[in-house]
């Protein structure tokens, strides 16, 4: 499902349908599947279907890398060295994140900021 999501972002073989993208991914994040917890913080992160939002896209990171999904654990540990620094997220507001994020782990993913319900 996470592969027919990133068809839909991006028009490949199928036409373009941000909405539907979003639902896909999100469904599979429901389901527990780690890289479509890793995508959705990579949308988050640069904006694709949803508002830019770098709170959102650090917990989605703290997420999938709590499954040992390696980019997002890379991508957590260049949050935590370069977010508060370069003036991008406030130290609480990444506390935040990694406490939204063990609430979704703690729910087996159901309570967590999902856009679509």
């Amino acid at each position: 499902m996470h592969a027919l999501s990133q068809m839909y972002l991006d028009g490949e073989v199928v036409q373009k349908d941000d909405g539907f993208s979003l639902y896909l991914l999100e469904t599979s994040a429901k389901k527990g599947f780690p890289y479509a917890h890793n995508e959705l913080g990579i949308r988050y992160g640069r904006g694709l279907s949803v508002k830019r939002n770098l709170e959102k896209s650090y917990m989605w990171f703290n997420v999938a890398a709590s499954q040992g999904v390696e980019r997002a654990i890379k991508a957590v540990e260049k949050f935590d060295e370069l977010a508060i620094k370069e003036g991008h997220l406030t130290k609480v507001q990444m506390d935040n994140a990694k406490i939204d994020a063990d609430i979704c782990i703690q729910s087996k993913y159901v309570n967590c900021s999902y856009v679509i319900d």
